[in-house]
C-alpha cells in the first residue's frame, strides 16, 4: 500500500491534521511530484534522543512538556519533572487536553483518578497517528477505576500505582517517555543518511502550512536534485553513491536554520521545507550551500546541485499547488543547465 499525501485548501492546513500510516518507499522512477504523493519522503533524525532533551525538528513548543488532564497526583510531582527537563501542562477534562494536544505534541498524556472519561481520552490519543509515539499513562486511582486491564486494552502504553511518590512517578513517566522515543527515532529512522521518513513528513508538511496561515506568515519549499549523481554510481559504485548522499546531507542541513525541514525524497533528490521564510531567503541560503559545496569528497568526481522553489502563498494556497510550482522550477533549472537555484520570476520578493 501506497500513502498519499492528499490535496489540502489553505482552510484545512489550518486545522489540526493527522498522518496517515507509513507506507511503501517508491524506488521506481519518478518524478519529484510522484515520489512526493506517494510518499517517497526522508528527513533528517536527530542522532540522540532521550527525555531531557528536545530538538526543533519536533514540535519545540510540545516536546519537553507532558499533558496531564485532572489534578496533580502527588505533591511536589510538577517540581520533580521540571528537574528531569519536563514541564507540565495541566487541563481539567478532555475537551481542553484534546484541543491542546491538537496545538502542540506532548512528550506524555497522563490521565489522573479525577479525569472524566479517561479511557474516552486513550481511545481517541490512539486514533491520533500524529501521537503515536506519545505514552499514554493512568495513574490509576485506589478503587483501580478503570482497572489496568481495561486501560492497556483501550490503548495505554502504561498504569500507574497511585501509591508511588512524587520522585518514582516523575522517574517512570520520564523513563516511558525515554523508550517511546528510542522507539520513535528506530522506526524514523534511514540507515545510509540518518534521515527521517514519510511518518514525520507528512505530519510536517502540512503542519507547517497550517502554522504559517494560523501565523499569518510564509514558507518556502525546495526541490533538490543532485546533477550526474547517475554517473557518480556508474563510474564508482553505490557504496561511494552513498557516501556521497551523506555527505550531502550533512552539508545540507550544516547551511540551514535549526528549525528548517531537510528531506530526502530517494535518489538523488532532495526536499526543504523552510517556515517562516521568503523565497528569496530560501534562495540565499541554498545558495551559501551551493557555493560552498562542502559535500564534495575526496577521490570522488565532484557534483552540483539544482533546485527549484516555491513560496507560500505567493505559489500555491496548497501543499500540491506548492509542489507544482517547485517541480516546474526544478525542471528549468535543467533546462538552464542545472547548478542553479531556480524561483518564480516576480516583481519583487517578501523578505
Amino acid at each position: 500500500m501506497r500513502v498519499r499525501l492528499q490535496p489540502r485548501t489553505v482552510r484545512g492546513h489550518a486545522a489540526a491534521v493527522g498522518r496517515p500510516p507509513a507506507g511503501v518507499l517508491a524506488i521506481a522512477p519518478a518524478s519529484f511530484l510522484t515520489r512526493l504523493r506517494n510518499g517517497a519522503l526522508l528527513a533528517w533524525v536527530v542522532p540522540h534522543m532521550d527525555p531531557t532533551q528536545t530538538h526543533p525538528l519536533f514540535d519545540a513548543r510540545g516536546h519537553d512538556r507532558i499533558l496531564l488532564i485532572g489534578e496533580a497526583p502527588a505533591t511536589g510531582f510538577p517540581d520533580r519533572l521540571r528537574s528531569l527537563g519536563l514541564g507540565l501542562v495541566t487541563v481539567p477534562g478532555v475537551e481542553q487536553a484534546q484541543h491542546e494536544a491538537s496545538e502542540w505534541t506532548p512528550a506524555a498524556i497522563l490521565l489522573a483518578p479525577t479525569a472524566d472519561d479517561p479511557l474516552g481520552l486513550v481511545r481517541w490519543a490512539r486514533s491520533q497517528s500524529r501521537l503515536a509515539f506519545v505514552p499514554v499513562v493512568l495513574l490509576a486511582s485506589a478503587e483501580q477505576r478503570p482497572s489496568p486491564a481495561e486501560a492497556l486494552h483501550a490503548g495505554a502504553d502504561d498504569v500507574l500505582s497511585g501509591s508511588l511518590d512524587a520522585a518514582e512517578m516523575a522517574s517512570s513517566v520520564a523513563a516511558r517517555i525515554g523508550r517511546a522515543r528510542s522507539l520513535e527515532r528506530l522506526a524514523l529512522r534511514d540507515p545510509v543518511t540518518e534521515l527521517l521518513n514519510l511518518r514525520f513528513m507528512n505530519d510536517r508538511l502540512p503542519a507547517e502550512v497550517g502554522r504559517a496561515v494560523r501565523a499569518k506568515t510564509g514558507l518556502c519549499l525546495a526541490l533538490i536534485e543532485l546533477d550526474e549523481f547517475k554517473r557518480v554510481i556508474d563510474e564508482e559504485g553505490h557504496s561511494a553513491g552513498d557516501r556521497l548522499l551523506a555527505s550531502f546531507s550533512r552539508a545540507l542541513g550544516a547551511g540551514l536554520r535549526s528549525y528548517d525541514i531537510g528531506c530526502r525524497l530517494g535518489g538523488n533528490e532532495f526536499a526543504v521545507l523552510f517556515p517562516d521564510c521568503s523565497a528569496a531567503g530560501a534562495q540565499a541560503a541554498l545558495g551559501q550551500v551551493r557555493n560552498q559545496r562542502r559535500w564534495v569528497l575526496s577521490g570522488l568526481r565532484p557534483i552540483t546541485f539544482s533546485a527549484g522553489l516555491a513560496e507560500f502563498p505567493g505559489d500555491g494556497g496548497s501543499i500540491d499547488e506548492l509542489l507544482e510550482v517547485a517541480d516546474k522550477n526544478l525542471r528549468r533549472a535543467r533546462r538552464l543547465g542545472c547548478d542553479c537555484i531556480v524561483v518564480t520570476p516576480r516583481v519583487e520578493h517578501r523578505r
